[in-house]
């Protein structure tokens, strides 16, 4: 299973998103923007690394809790600020997170985090 969270530099419907997304569509993918629309008009909500691992990880517990995924390995696909939580929840998570890609150009955001993710990773800078 494969959570992609997107980040402060892209809306749920980029270009780019919607590519990586199209690219994947099969089962066992799983796209979600970890802000609402309403947050995402502030700026200081989509640069909260906090509040975005914070939601990404209320993901994981659903999709482990989920029936239909419970059985599933979780990896991440992060974009942007929505790489920097991924990072940041497969350190909180590292039980549940069995692989970590980002698409980011800001890899200084989780700098802290970086040495620390256990799960294979790969940095699309």
């Amino acid at each position: 299973m494969i959570a992609f969270a997107h980040g402060s530099g892209s809306r749920r419907l980029s270009p780019r998103n919607t590519f990586v997304a199209t690219f994947f569509r099969m089962p066992g993918w799983f796209h979600f923007w970890p802000i609402s629309w309403r947050s995402g008009k502030n700026r200081i909500a989509v640069i909260d690394i906090d509040l975005l691992a914070g939601r990404l990880a209320i993901i994981t517990e659903w999709l482990k809790a989920s029936s239909e995924t419970s059985g599933l390995e979780i990896g991440y696909f992060g974009a942007s600020t929505g790489a920097a939580a991924a990072h940041q929840t497969a350190v909180q998570r590292k039980m549940d997170v069995t692989a970590v890609v980002s698409r980011d150009r800001r890899p200084d955001l989780v700098m802290d985090y970086l040495s620390l993710v256990a799960a294979p990773t790969l940095l699309l800078v």
